[in-house]
């Protein structure tokens, strides 16, 4: 048995290799409890909830923005680049005429859009950066106007922005000065640079995170506003990191609690993802929990199916980090209502269901939690559901039905192995990859030896088995004599 748990706890671990490994260990004397242990294991290496969602779907809450810029690629009048050198030449901000220097600029950017980007270099945009200080405040507009007209031209724009280093400090601080009086196209333009930037390239949360751009946000996401769904892309594009989570949480309250519910959406999304791990304290547990809970458990009833797909991936999260969770979803009726979800609505809901079911019974393998959990779900009819599915949906929910034959007490597996599950089974056999079938013959045996003092139930799946020709043929510990004669003893 020793080599048994060494054995799983290798990153490499195939299902096959797992089964001989099993035989070549198993004594007359193996327990039914211990495969169900092993196979618990198995499914937890298998699953990683975490990785689930971090490949989850997210949308972004503000709309596609359009290049402002005319698509024009011809060479610029020989005129207008003398002009255009003549103002890049000019740029000081001790030159009284500046604010009308600018505005030339930004006119021959109207006029010829792309065709200014190759006479646009790294020291031109350094030196419009500069020109944002706080005493030329009324400059601010015209050149940020400008500097978001060049992040159209080219990516490499942005490596222009990146080469000065005070970019960021720069975008903070007009943040900074207009908390008390806001100018709100100066806002926006700052808010659209900044997520810009971490769009391009999200290890600039750390200086995010140095500059307290988060912290500086917050005062323009009271509410719905124009703001808050700029605001909820810079998070969405962060690193989920220990300092990123400290710091930008206030601002993922502030839009949880009075954002739209695309924003809540999100921020639930990257709340999901960071619980654990990058946050060791617990504060977004803490918050959930005291808070939030009730308002979650109103969103499932509502017809919002990105909001619920999102609410979904959070009480995964949960139920992974907190195991008095369970007892909230068991008493308020959660498990039933997500299940629904998945029985009831939208296909968009499927994966993310079944992905917080897998996570329900992973994290609940034994005690009473696990009686309840597949108390509750025996009810439910998810092989009606199959008919209409897709065949990777199917293919989920094949699985997870076999799962909780494996974590139910023996002679209970009855209520989920079914000859019409069997029938669904066998079909879905016929159509699936050399690994797929191996997991099906490794869950079929693993149920077949947890229930082999039944013998009537393992007649079932071995007749169904035997009277598929492709089955028949394929998994040789499914059709061994000595399988055979150990279960219909």
């Amino acid at each position: 048995m020793k080599q048994m748990s060494c054995f799983l706890t290798s990153v490499n671990l195939n299902v096959h290799d797992f089964l001989i490994t099993f035989n070549s260990n198993r004594s007359d004397n193996f327990l039914k409890e211990d495969f169900s242990r092993y196979y618990h294991s198995l499914s937890i290496l298998m699953i990683s909830q975490s990785t689930i969602r971090r490949h989850h779907r997210i949308t972004s809450t503000f709309e596609s923005i359009s290049d402002p810029l005319p698509n024009s690629k011809e060479p610029l009048p020989p005129n207008i680049e003398t002009q255009l050198y003549s103002i890049f030449d000019a740029f000081d901000v001790n030159n009284s005429n500046m604010f009308e220097i600018l505005n030339q600029l930004y006119l021959i950017f109207i006029q010829y859009g792309h065709s200014i980007h190759p006479y646009i270099t790294s020291l031109q945009i350094s030196n419009l950066i500069n020109l944002l200080i706080p005493q030329l405040s009324s400059w601010h507009d015209i050149t940020l106007q400008i500097l978001w007209s060049c992040s159209f031209l080219s990516d490499d724009i942005f490596g222009y922005f990146m080469e000065a280093d005070n970019f960021i400090p720069k975008m903070c601080g007009i943040l900074e000065m207009n908390h008390i009086n806001p100018n709100n196209n100066t806002i926006l333009l700052t808010i659209q640079l900044l997520n810009y930037c971490i769009s391009k390239n999200n290890n600039l949360t750390s200086k995010f995170v140095a500059n307290m751009a988060f912290e500086k946000l917050r005062p323009f996401c009271n509410g719905p506003n124009q703001f808050m769904p700029l605001c909820t892309d810079i998070i969405t594009n962060c690193l989920i990191l220990y300092e990123f989570v400290q710091t930008a949480f206030p601002l993922m309250v502030q839009i949880l609690e009075t954002g739209d519910s695309h924003s809540i959406a999100n921020i639930l999304y990257v709340l999901s993802i960071s619980n654990g791990e990058s946050d060791p304290d617990d504060i977004i547990n803490n918050y959930i929990f005291k808070n939030y809970l009730p308002r979650m458990t109103e969103f499932l009833n509502g017809d919002d199916t990105y909001l619920q797909e999102k609410v979904v991936l959070m009480f995964g999260s949960l139920i992974e980090s907190d195991e008095e969770f369970f007892d909230y979803l068991h008493q308020n009726g959660i498990i039933e209502k997500v299940v629904n979800l998945l029985l009831q609505n939208d296909k968009e809901l499927s994966f993310s269901v079944i992905s917080f079911l897998e996570t329900l019974l992973t994290f609940n393998s034994s005690g009473e939690s696990t009686d309840v959990v597949l108390f509750s779900l025996a009810k439910f009819d998810f092989l009606g559901f199959c008919d209409q599915c897709c065949f990777a949906v199917r293919d989920k929910i094949i699985f997870f039905i076999s799962k909780m034959a494996l974590l139910s007490k023996p002679g209970q597996a009855a209520s989920f192995i079914t000859p019409r599950y069997l029938e669904i089974l066998l079909l879905h056999f016929e159509s699936s990859d050399l690994p797929e079938k191996r997991q099906i013959c490794f869950n079929l045996h693993c149920i077949l030896m947890q229930n082999q003092m039944i013998p009537e139930f393992c007649q079932m799946i071995l007749s169904a088995w035997m009277q598929n020709d492709i089955c028949a043929n394929f998994c040789a510990e499914l059709t061994s004599n000595e399988l055979n004669t150990l279960l219909l003893e």
